[in-house]
């Protein structure tokens, strides 16, 4: 009788291979991270690309306070540079040369012919005005002020209209802009003599605002008056050409382009 050949029983608590091996392979997933999604990578994009924005905007707001300052420091310099340079001269006492002048010439004093001299009183353009004190060196004026040239007159100054005459509301308005005007009497037997007018005429064309013209209602004894604003500086007939080319020189200098009118010209160009 053969013999039956048993089989051999695993014991219950035996792992097939293919189990450790799932066991394993399932260990091995398990440390390792899991791999981002899509959605990942797009929120880390995000985030980069407003992290580089928002570095943007710092850096323009930085560069924007660097052109404003830059641009306020620009202003103030050139600000202060047009109050040293361009602001109006200081008027200065008349030189002791022509005030000598002058005196040897017969002149009186130079006058402050009223208290308070405000500017801008504008007439209506050509409208005529009586002036109390002749020649005037202030108040009502025309809006427009004569021209640079001529800078010699051959016509009078005049405040009465009419043809033949240069509107005194016109140059009372160049006198604001701190020009000065040399009025002579032209005719009659106080008339400055010719060699006088010529050497003033000369020195006429020779300045900047400076005008130059005959007035005939010039008061009795005056016949040379140098008129600024609210400065006037009158001689007799008696002064020669060199004093009165010396007392215009000082008077000029004194006076000329600067705040002692109310607008005076800038200082460049005097």
């Amino acid at each position: 009788m053969a013999k039956s050949k048993k089989r051999r029983r695993k014991p219950s608590g035996a792992r097939r291979p293919t189990d450790a091996a799932a066991d394993r392979s399932s260990g091995a997933k398990g440390s390792r991270p899991p791999s981002p999604t899509k959605r990942d990578r797009a929120d880390k994009r995000s985030q980069a690309q407003a992290a580089r924005a928002a570095a943007r905007r710092r850096a323009g707001r930085r560069e924007l306070l660097r052109r404003v300052a830059a641009f306020v420091a620009a202003t103030v310099g050139i600000l202060l540079l047009f109050q040293l340079v361009f602001r109006p001269l200081a008027p200065t006492a008349v030189g002791a040369s022509a005030l000598a002048a002058g005196r040897a010439g017969g002149c009186g004093d130079i006058r402050t012919p009223v208290a308070d001299a405000p500017g801008g009183l504008h007439l209506a353009p050509g409208a005529p005005y009586q002036y109390k004190q002749e020649p005037a060196t202030s108040g009502y004026h025309d809006p427009s002020p004569l021209p640079d040239t001529p800078k010699v007159y051959t016509r009078p100054v005049s405040s009465i209209p009419g043809p033949g005459v240069v509107p005194e509301t016109r140059a009372v308005h160049n006198l604001e802009h701190a020009y000065v005007w040399i009025y002579y009497r032209a005719g009659g037997p106080d008339a400055l003599p010719a060699d006088v007018v010529d050497a003033l005429a000369t020195l006429t064309r020779s300045e900047d605002r400076v005008l130059m013209a005959p007035f005939e209602t010039l008061p009795a004894g005056t016949s040379l008056a140098l008129a600024a604003w609210n400065k006037l500086w009158e001689c007799p007939k008696a002064i020669t050409a060199d004093q009165a080319a010396a007392a215009a020189r000082g008077f000029i200098d004194a006076y000329r382009g600067t705040s002692n009118a109310p607008e005076a010209p800038l200082k460049v160009g005097l």
